[in-house]
């Protein structure tokens, strides 16, 4: 409490001292980068107690609390940080926002969502969600949505007919906001009616919760709430992870085995084909070898019957030529003998003519001479006996 106490005290508050409660009436400003929640701030208040500029990074970055009056009534702000900024991170602001219950102690009467007159985009969405994150969803029950830039709409225009009608999101959010809206022109400060009319909304809020503010207890149970909650979505959330983990084991699974069921086909279909393929190509390479050893062998045999063929003729030709060569010899042969007996019988008859003219010489060398001319008649039979033979041998 200590902390509080300090940081309470280091929070300047202008005007008079606070109030009975009944004419005391504490606000929040929520809204993110660039709604406009300090101008509405300064048009409440009807001073220039914030400070406002347009551009897209937040300049409040702390909580900051103003004091003013209005037609009796104490009203005390506090501006926060605003939502979305780019130079804070969701953390820190959602921080800034839990500690705007302790420093508007007992808490405030209501929280002014503060949007600008417009389309209701994801931007808005998001901020709504980092409120309620913040403070817990029961802290719709104590807000009112003031829209900014009234100025920007024509007279005969309103803003339920313009933009809550026309967005589901927003008019959810007015219906959560128990279906307080108020529109705030910025520029024109000096009109009171807006001011009297926010104020009254305030008062209804108040009777809507029972005469109670937004205290912090209510928010330490919204936390817990909150906790329990972010434990329940957790839990939910891991069995829904497990659940879509196991799905998608189960559908990897499923396809794994259908996968691989085609592969298994595939590759018995590209088995079967390769086991056709290599049977086709080897009923070929057996039948081109069959061919081959087939014309080898032909070939062979062709060679082997005309070898055999000029065999057979070379053959029959030295066949012949040997038979004609002994036909030719026996018949030389035949002629030399009866040249030989025709000699011999020239030769006898010689000698015994000459033997009758000297027979009285030739008695006494008669066995030598003719055992002489017999040995002489046998040498030229032997020479030309060999004669003959030498020629066949040539032949």
């Amino acid at each position: 409490m200590s902390s509080i106490s300090k940081q309470l005290s280091s929070i300047t508050c202008t005007g008079r001292k606070e109030s009975s409660s009944s004419s005391e009436v504490r606000l929040v400003m929520l809204g993110k980068t660039g709604s406009g929640k300090s101008a509405t701030a300064n048009s409440i208040l009807g001073r220039r107690a914030f400070e406002s500029q347009v551009c897209s990074a937040s300049v409040t970055r702390r909580c900051r609390r103003a004091c003013g009056d209005f037609r009796g009534r104490h009203i005390t702000l506090l501006d926060t940080p605003g939502l979305l900024d780019p130079y804070q991170t969701p953390q820190e602001v959602q921080k800034e926002l839990k500690r705007s219950v302790t420093l508007l102690f007992p808490g405030p009467h209501a929280f002014l969502l503060v949007f600008q007159i417009g389309r209701f985009t994801e931007e808005e969405k998001e901020a709504v969600l980092q409120i309620k994150q913040a403070m817990g969803p029961q802290v719709l029950g104590f807000s009112v949505v003031v829209f900014t830039h009234g100025d920007s709409l024509a007279e005969e225009i309103s803003v339920k007919h313009c933009l809550i009608e026309r967005c589901e999101g927003l008019a959810e959010l007015v219906a959560r906001c128990g279906g307080r809206y108020c529109v705030f022109n910025n520029h024109n400060s000096k009109t009171k009616e807006q001011v009297s009319e926010l104020l009254a909304m305030v008062d209804s809020v108040g009777k809507a919760n029972g005469g109670s503010c937004y205290t912090s207890k209510m928010l330490q149970a919204a936390e817990e709430e909150m906790a329990q909650n972010l434990q329940v979505e957790r839990r939910l959330q891991k069995e829904k992870e497990e659940l879509v983990k196991r799905k998608q084991e189960a559908a990897v699974r499923e396809w794994y085995q259908r996968e691989l069921e085609k592969i298994q086909s595939k590759s018995e279909r590209e088995i079967q084909e390769l086991r056709r393929k290599y049977e086709i190509l080897r009923e070929k390479d057996e039948k081109l070898a069959r061919e081959k050893g087939e014309q080898q062998l032909r070939l062979v045999t062709t060679k082997m019957e005309e070898q055999k063929t000029n065999e057979g003729k070379l053959k029959r030709q030295l066949d012949e030529s040997l038979r004609r060569e002994r036909e030719r010899c026996q018949v030389e042969i035949r002629r030399l003998k009866r040249e030989l007996g025709k000699c011999s019988e020239l030769y006898e008859e010689d000698i015994l003519k000459k033997s009758a003219e000297e027979q009285s010489f030739i008695t006494a060398f008669t066995r030598p001479v003719t055992g002489y001319a017999q040995e002489m008649g046998l040498v030229v039979l032997n020479i030309a006996v060999e004669s003959i033979g030498a020629s066949c041998a040539i032949q």
